[in-house]
C-alpha cells in the first residue's frame, strides 16, 4: 500500500477535547476514538469461548425417562432448542465428533440430581468431544477482536463483544433463541444498540429522533472459515448488506471499490492464487443488520465484512491499515462534499443577490414628503411620471430609504401630484425620520 500508517483526518479543533473513559459493560465494550471521524468498527463476536466456560452447560448425570433414570446413550447428545439453534442442527440430525464417530441429536432432557432440562446433556466418555464441537462453533470470529482494537488505536471508535456469541449474540435481536443465555442476550443486545447510538453522538451526527445527520459508516468485523473451492460461491471475503437494506446503494458502490483497489494492491496471495471478494452472496448479513438503519435512519450504514481465518490470523496488519484509511477518507469526502454544497450554497445566494442589485434601479430624488390620504392609506403616493421611470403599476412595492430609515411599502400612482412630492403615512414618515412638508433626499426603487 501507498501508506500503510493511516493519516488522521484534521483533528486539532477537538485535541483539547476530554474523551470519555472506555466504557465496559456486561456484554460489550465502547472504545471512543476521535469524534472527527464519520465512522467506527465493531467486533460483535470476539470474544472465546473457552473450554472451562463452555463446560458449564454440558452434563454428564443420569437422565429422567418413563423408565426411571439412565445414563445417557453414548450413540446420543440431548440438546434444548438454543444449543440445536447454535449448532445449526435439528432433532434427528447428526454430530460429528473428533474420532469420527457421529452421534444423534435428540431434544432436551431433565437430569435426575435436579429435575431439570439442561443446555446439553452427553454420555461422560463424549463429554471433552462435544464440548469442541461447541467451541468451534462459538468461536468462529477468532481474531476480529483484535483487528478491531488495532483500528482504535488510529484513534477510531470501535465496539468489542465481551461476551460470546454462545452465551449472548449481542448482534442479533433481543430474543434471539439461538444462544445459551436468555437473559444474557436481552441484556446484551440492549446494551450494544445503546452503545452505537453513543459513537453516532460522540461524532456530534444525531438529530431529532436519534436520526444521523449526516452519512455514517458501520464495519462489522465477523469470521468465516477459508475459501474451500468445493463451496458454491464461497469466498475469502464476503461485504454483506443483508442484499442492501443496511447500506445505501451510493455507500455500498463506493466502498466496494475502495476496499477492493486497497486489498489488491497488498498482492496477497492465498495458496497460489488472488483473493475472491463478493458481496451479498453467501453472507448477505442477518436482518439484525439493519437495526442501525432502523434506529438511526438512511444516513446510518451497515457493511458486514465476513473474512476467511487465515486473512485474520496472518494479514492483521494490513487490514487494519485499508479499513483505517477507508474510514478516514470516507470521512474526509463527506465533509468536504458537504464543505462544498455550504460553498455553493452562499455563492449562488452571493450570485443571486449581485444579480439583483444590478437589476434593481435606483433614483436619487430631492422630495417633499407629505401626509397620504386617508383613503389610501398603507400606501405611499407617487406621481405619474416617477412610476413611469420606474416602471411601476399602483399595488408593486416600492421600496424608499434615506439616511434615517428604509421603508417597502404598496405604491397608488396619481396623476396630478407633483414628481418632487410623495405621500407618506403617519408610520412611514416616523420610519423615515421625515416632518410633513420636510424635503430632504431619497433613493427609490421598484422591488
Amino acid at each position: 500500500m501507498e501508506n500503510p500508517e493511516q493519516k488522521n483526518p484534521d483533528v486539532s479543533s477537538v485535541d483539547d477535547i476530554e474523551r470519555p473513559p472506555e466504557q465496559v459493560g456486561e456484554h460489550s465494550r465502547l472504545v471512543l476514538g476521535s469524534p472527527e471521524y464519520l465512522g467506527y468498527v465493531d467486533a460483535p463476536h470476539a470474544k472465546i469461548l473457552s473450554r472451562e466456560a463452555i463446560s458449564h452447560y454440558v452434563y454428564t448425570d443420569d437422565i429422567v425417562t418413563r423408565n426411571g433414570s439412565a445414563k445417557p446413550a453414548k450413540s446420543k447428545v440431548y440438546l434444548n432448542e438454543r444449543v440445536r439453534g447454535l449448532l445449526g442442527v435439528n432433532v434427528g440430525d447428526t454430530i460429528t465428533i473428533d474420532d469420527g464417530t457421529e452421534i444423534k441429536v435428540e431434544g432436551a432432557r431433565k437430569i435426575e440430581t435436579s429435575g431439570r432440562y439442561c443446555p446439553v446433556v452427553v454420555h461422560p466418555d463424549n463429554r471433552e468431544a462435544v464440548i469442541e464441537v461447541i467451541k468451534d462453533k462459538v468461536n468462529s470470529d477468532k481474531f476480529t477482536g483484535q483487528i478491531a482494537r488495532q483500528i482504535g488505536e488510529k484513534d477510531i471508535s470501535y465496539i468489542e463483544g465481551t461476551s460470546s456469541r454462545g452465551v449472548c449474540d449481542i448482534n442479533r435481536w433481543p430474543d434471539y433463541k439461538n444462544t445459551l443465555d436468555k437473559k444474557a442476550q436481552k441484556a446484551g443486545n440492549l446494551e450494544y444498540r445503546k452503545f452505537k447510538a453513543q459513537v453516532l453522538n460522540h461524532a456530534q451526527n444525531m438529530g431529532e429522533g436519534d436520526e444521523a445527520l449526516k452519512p455514517f459508516l458501520h464495519i462489522a468485523l465477523h469470521g468465516k472459515k477459508n475459501y474451500d473451492p468445493r463451496v458454491r460461491d464461497d469466498s475469502d471475503i464476503e461485504i454483506g448488506t443483508v442484499n442492501g437494506q443496511s447500506c445505501s446503494e451510493k455507500v455500498l458502490e463506493w466502498f466496494e471499490e475502495k476496499f477492493k483497489e486497497k486489498m489488491t494492491r497488498l498482492d496477497i496471495e492465498i495458496d497460489g492464487r488472488e483473493l475472491k471478494i463478493k458481496t451479498d452472496v453467501r453472507l448477505s448479513g442477518h436482518p439484525s443488520k439493519m437495526a442501525g438503519a432502523q434506529a438511526h435512519g438512511v444516513n446510518f450504514n451497515t457493511i458486514q465484512l465476513e473474512i476467511a481465518y487465515a486473512l485474520r490470523k496472518n494479514y492483521q496488519a494490513q487490514i487494519t491499515a485499508v479499513l483505517s484509511e477507508i474510514i478516514t477518507e470516507f470521512t474526509e469526502e463527506k465533509k468536504s462534499s458537504e464543505d462544498e454544497e455550504v460553498a455553493g450554497q452562499e455563492s449562488k445566494a452571493e450570485e443571486e443577490h449581485k444579480q439583483e442589485e444590478q437589476e434593481i434601479v435606483w433614483i436619487e430624488k430631492s422630495m417633499t414628503a407629505r401626509k397620504q390620504f386617508k383613503d389610501h392609506a398603507g400606501t405611499v403616493g407617487i406621481s405619474k411620471q416617477l412610476a413611469e421611470e420606474l416602471d411601476m403599476e399602483d399595488g408593486d412595492l416600492i421600496h424608499i430609504k434615506n439616511l434615517n430609515g428604509s421603508i417597502i411599502v404598496p405604491c397608488k400612482i396619481f396623476k396630478r401630484l407633483k414628481t418632487e412630492v410623495v405621500l407618506l403615512g403617519k408610520k412611514d414618515r416616523t420610519d423615515l425620520g421625515v416632518s410633513d412638508n420636510e424635503e430632504t433626499d431619497f433613493s427609490i426603487s421598484k422591488i
